[in-house]
């Protein structure tokens, strides 16, 4: 599990779920109470998708608008000043979802056409 505090010059927003230079990431506007549950595993790429692995399963994080980019020189997601590479250990911060498409629909929703169908709403990222 590593993980270094870097500021990355040039990030670009990771509020687009089509991306030509890394894994299609889904996004949302936060609204209401923050969940806390903590989702370990590993971060991956998936079908294009950024995704989270643990325990032989995959999850579809959705992440709060405008908190995390993709920066392509590093292969990495990057929040605040902190990157976190695919296929390192990661904990993300939120609550589970047993259906992308049943739960998380409409506007504040930014969510890619990805095969992984179960999502995890993440409020904050941890390691």
């Amino acid at each position: 599990m590593t993980s270094a505090k870097t500021n990355v010059a040039g990030q670009t927003s990771a509020s687009s779920a089509e991306r030509a230079d890394g894994p299609k990431i889904a996004t949302w506007q936060v609204a209401g109470p923050a969940l806390l549950a903590p989702r370990r595993g590993v971060l991956s790429v998936s079908d294009g998708c950024l995704v989270i692995a643990s325990g032989g399963e995959q999850s579809l994080p959705i992440l709060p608008q405008g908190d995390f980019s993709w920066d392509a020189k590093l292969g990495a997601l990057v929040s605040k000043g902190q990157w976190y590479r695919v296929n390192e250990e990661i904990v993300f911060y939120g609550g589970a979802a047993k259906s992308i498409t049943e739960e998380f629909q409409g506007r504040q929703f930014n969510i890619p056409p990805c095969a992984v169908k179960k999502g995890f709403l993440v409020f904050r990222v941890g390691i």
